[in-house]
């Protein structure tokens, strides 16, 4: 007979916590010991309990509750009964939700406006830069750590954590690591990766057939279905958006305008589809994305024309 594990209220499991956070700040005395006792001894739901927060104590996922000053790692507590509260009440966040399913540790939502760059270090330690016109969720729970990027671009430095992977999800493009930097950049039809440290597992989720690993200075893009690879790099010495700059070789014009427009005040589109293809090169400011369409226009020959609340780009 499968055994099935005993169902507690979230009182208890919070009272529990608090019981845990008081026996393992270190300086409990004799009297909060058998109290302690007598409370366990009141009912067997009672130290099944204090069981599973003890134990949820004393895993690393518990890392990810601390106060986001702590970053990834425990304090040395000066005063450990300080935090015995704050941290009870984060681990009473780890609860049975009334699906049977457990709820995210941690659970955040990040967005950059136009011509806007930000960073973020999660509660595990990893360090997130994102790039203009980007909007991302993270979630992390005893499973995994998870970042879904809806748009834009981000620089991933993961930590490392065995135990558990971090994944993004960049439309159909499912990436995998347990500690390493990559940028994932994700553009209407598709997403680009490109791995600065070591190794990074790719998957389109459409074709899970198509799965590669990607070392330092490869770079590919996830299409539906298929995966291609792009020109190498050198990590050290190619200039990145972090820098300002967008190092641009052989990309299509419909993706160059993404880049464009994440950082210019008044969108531009192309007057017909047959310049989406048109492959452009070059090295641009991306904080100057009107020198960019100047330049553009001069090289390819194209056009700027006003419109109401947006530009045309078109073939002259």
């Amino acid at each position: 007979m499968t055994h099935q594990p005993q169902k507690l209220s979230s009182e208890l499991l919070d009272e529990a916590a608090m019981w845990v956070a008081r026996t393992e700040a270190g300086t409990h005395g004799a009297a909060v010991e058998a109290a302690l006792q007598d409370w366990l001894a009141k009912d067997p739901a009672h130290a099944e309990a204090f069981r599973r927060m003890k134990g949820f104590w004393k895993s690393d996922t518990l890392d990810a509750l601390t106060p986001a000053h702590a970053r990834a790692r425990r304090p040395v507590w000066r005063n450990p009964l300080a935090w015995a509260a704050p941290i009870a009440a984060a681990i009473a966040l780890f609860l049975l939700l009334p699906s049977g399913e457990m709820a995210p540790l941690y659970e955040a939502s990040f967005a950059t406006e136009i011509a806007q760059t930000n960073e973020a270090t999660l509660p595990d330690g990893t360090v997130v830069s994102m790039n203009a016109a980007t909007s991302m969720r993270v979630t992390i729970d005893d499973e995994g750590r998870h970042a879904d990027l809806a748009s834009g671009e981000a620089f991933f430095d993961v930590a490392h954590d065995e135990d558990h992977p971090f994944t993004v999800t960049s439309g159909t493009a499912q990436i995998r690591v347990l500690g390493t930097s990559f940028n994932v950049n994700r553009f209407s039809g598709h997403s680009e990766l490109a791995v600065f440290t070591g190794r990074v597992e790719v998957t389109a989720l459409d074709n899970p057939a198509a799965h590669v690993v990607i070392r330092p200075g490869q770079a590919v893009a996830i299409w539906p279905g298929q995966i291609k690879r792009l020109p190498d790099f050198d990590t050290a010495g190619d200039l990145t958006w972090r820098q300002d700059w967008l190092d641009a070789r052989e990309i299509r014009l419909s993706d160059m305008l993404e880049h464009i427009n994440r950082y210019a005040r008044v969108p531009v589109q192309l007057a017909d589809d047959d310049l989406a293809s048109l492959t452009v090169a070059g090295r641009f400011r991306l904080s100057q994305p009107e020198e960019t369409l100047a330049m553009l226009s001069a090289i390819y020959d194209l056009r700027i024309e006003g419109r109401d609340g947006y530009r045309l780009l078109t073939g002259s």
